[in-house]
């Protein structure tokens, strides 16, 4: 949302424009306060610092993207197909998603590690309510809590 595009941002100054059409900029609009490379084909390199944004961002043409943002206090990684790690300090968690929608998460602030299949299948370790909940795409379930075992 925040690339390089001089027809719709004039308050974007090119610090240098190369022969092959990589462009070096600064972006100062509406105090946006980014610094960004762009190369001809596609791949852009930005440093924003103000109020609003904070961030490193690294992205590919065919959608790697590596996204540092101080502000909210996490780390993206994604790759083309979408799978993507997020690291967030501001929530506390650690999310692992796959593009076929398997997802695996480590969160402190929930007390609670789940890990899900696309299909709906999932285990929920829950140190909050002292249970760990195993559950498949049917709807059959095994509980755990304490030295209870509860088989639905």
């Amino acid at each position: 949302s925040d690339s390089f595009n001089p027809s719709n941002k004039p308050n974007v100054h090119v610090i240098e424009s190369f022969a092959d059409g990589t462009t070096i900029y600064y972006n100062e609009n509406g105090g946006t306060r980014e610094y960004g490379i762009k190369t001809s084909d596609g791949f852009e390199f930005t440093i924003a610092g103000n109020a609003g944004k904070k961030s490193i961002i690294a992205a590919t043409p065919k959608g790697f993207l590596l996204n540092i943002d101080e502000l909210n206090q996490y780390v993206q990684i994604k790759t083309e197909k979408d799978n993507h790690v997020v690291l967030s300090d501001k929530e506390q968690f650690i999310e692992v998603k796959t593009t076929g929608g398997h997802v695996s998460r480590l969160d402190d602030k929930e007390k609670k590690i789940t890990i899900q299949t696309s299909g709906g299948s999932s285990t929920v370790m829950d140190d909050g309510a002292g249970t760990v909940t195993t559950q498949n795409s049917g709807g059959a379930k095994i509980v755990h809590q304490g030295s209870n075992v509860m088989i639905n």
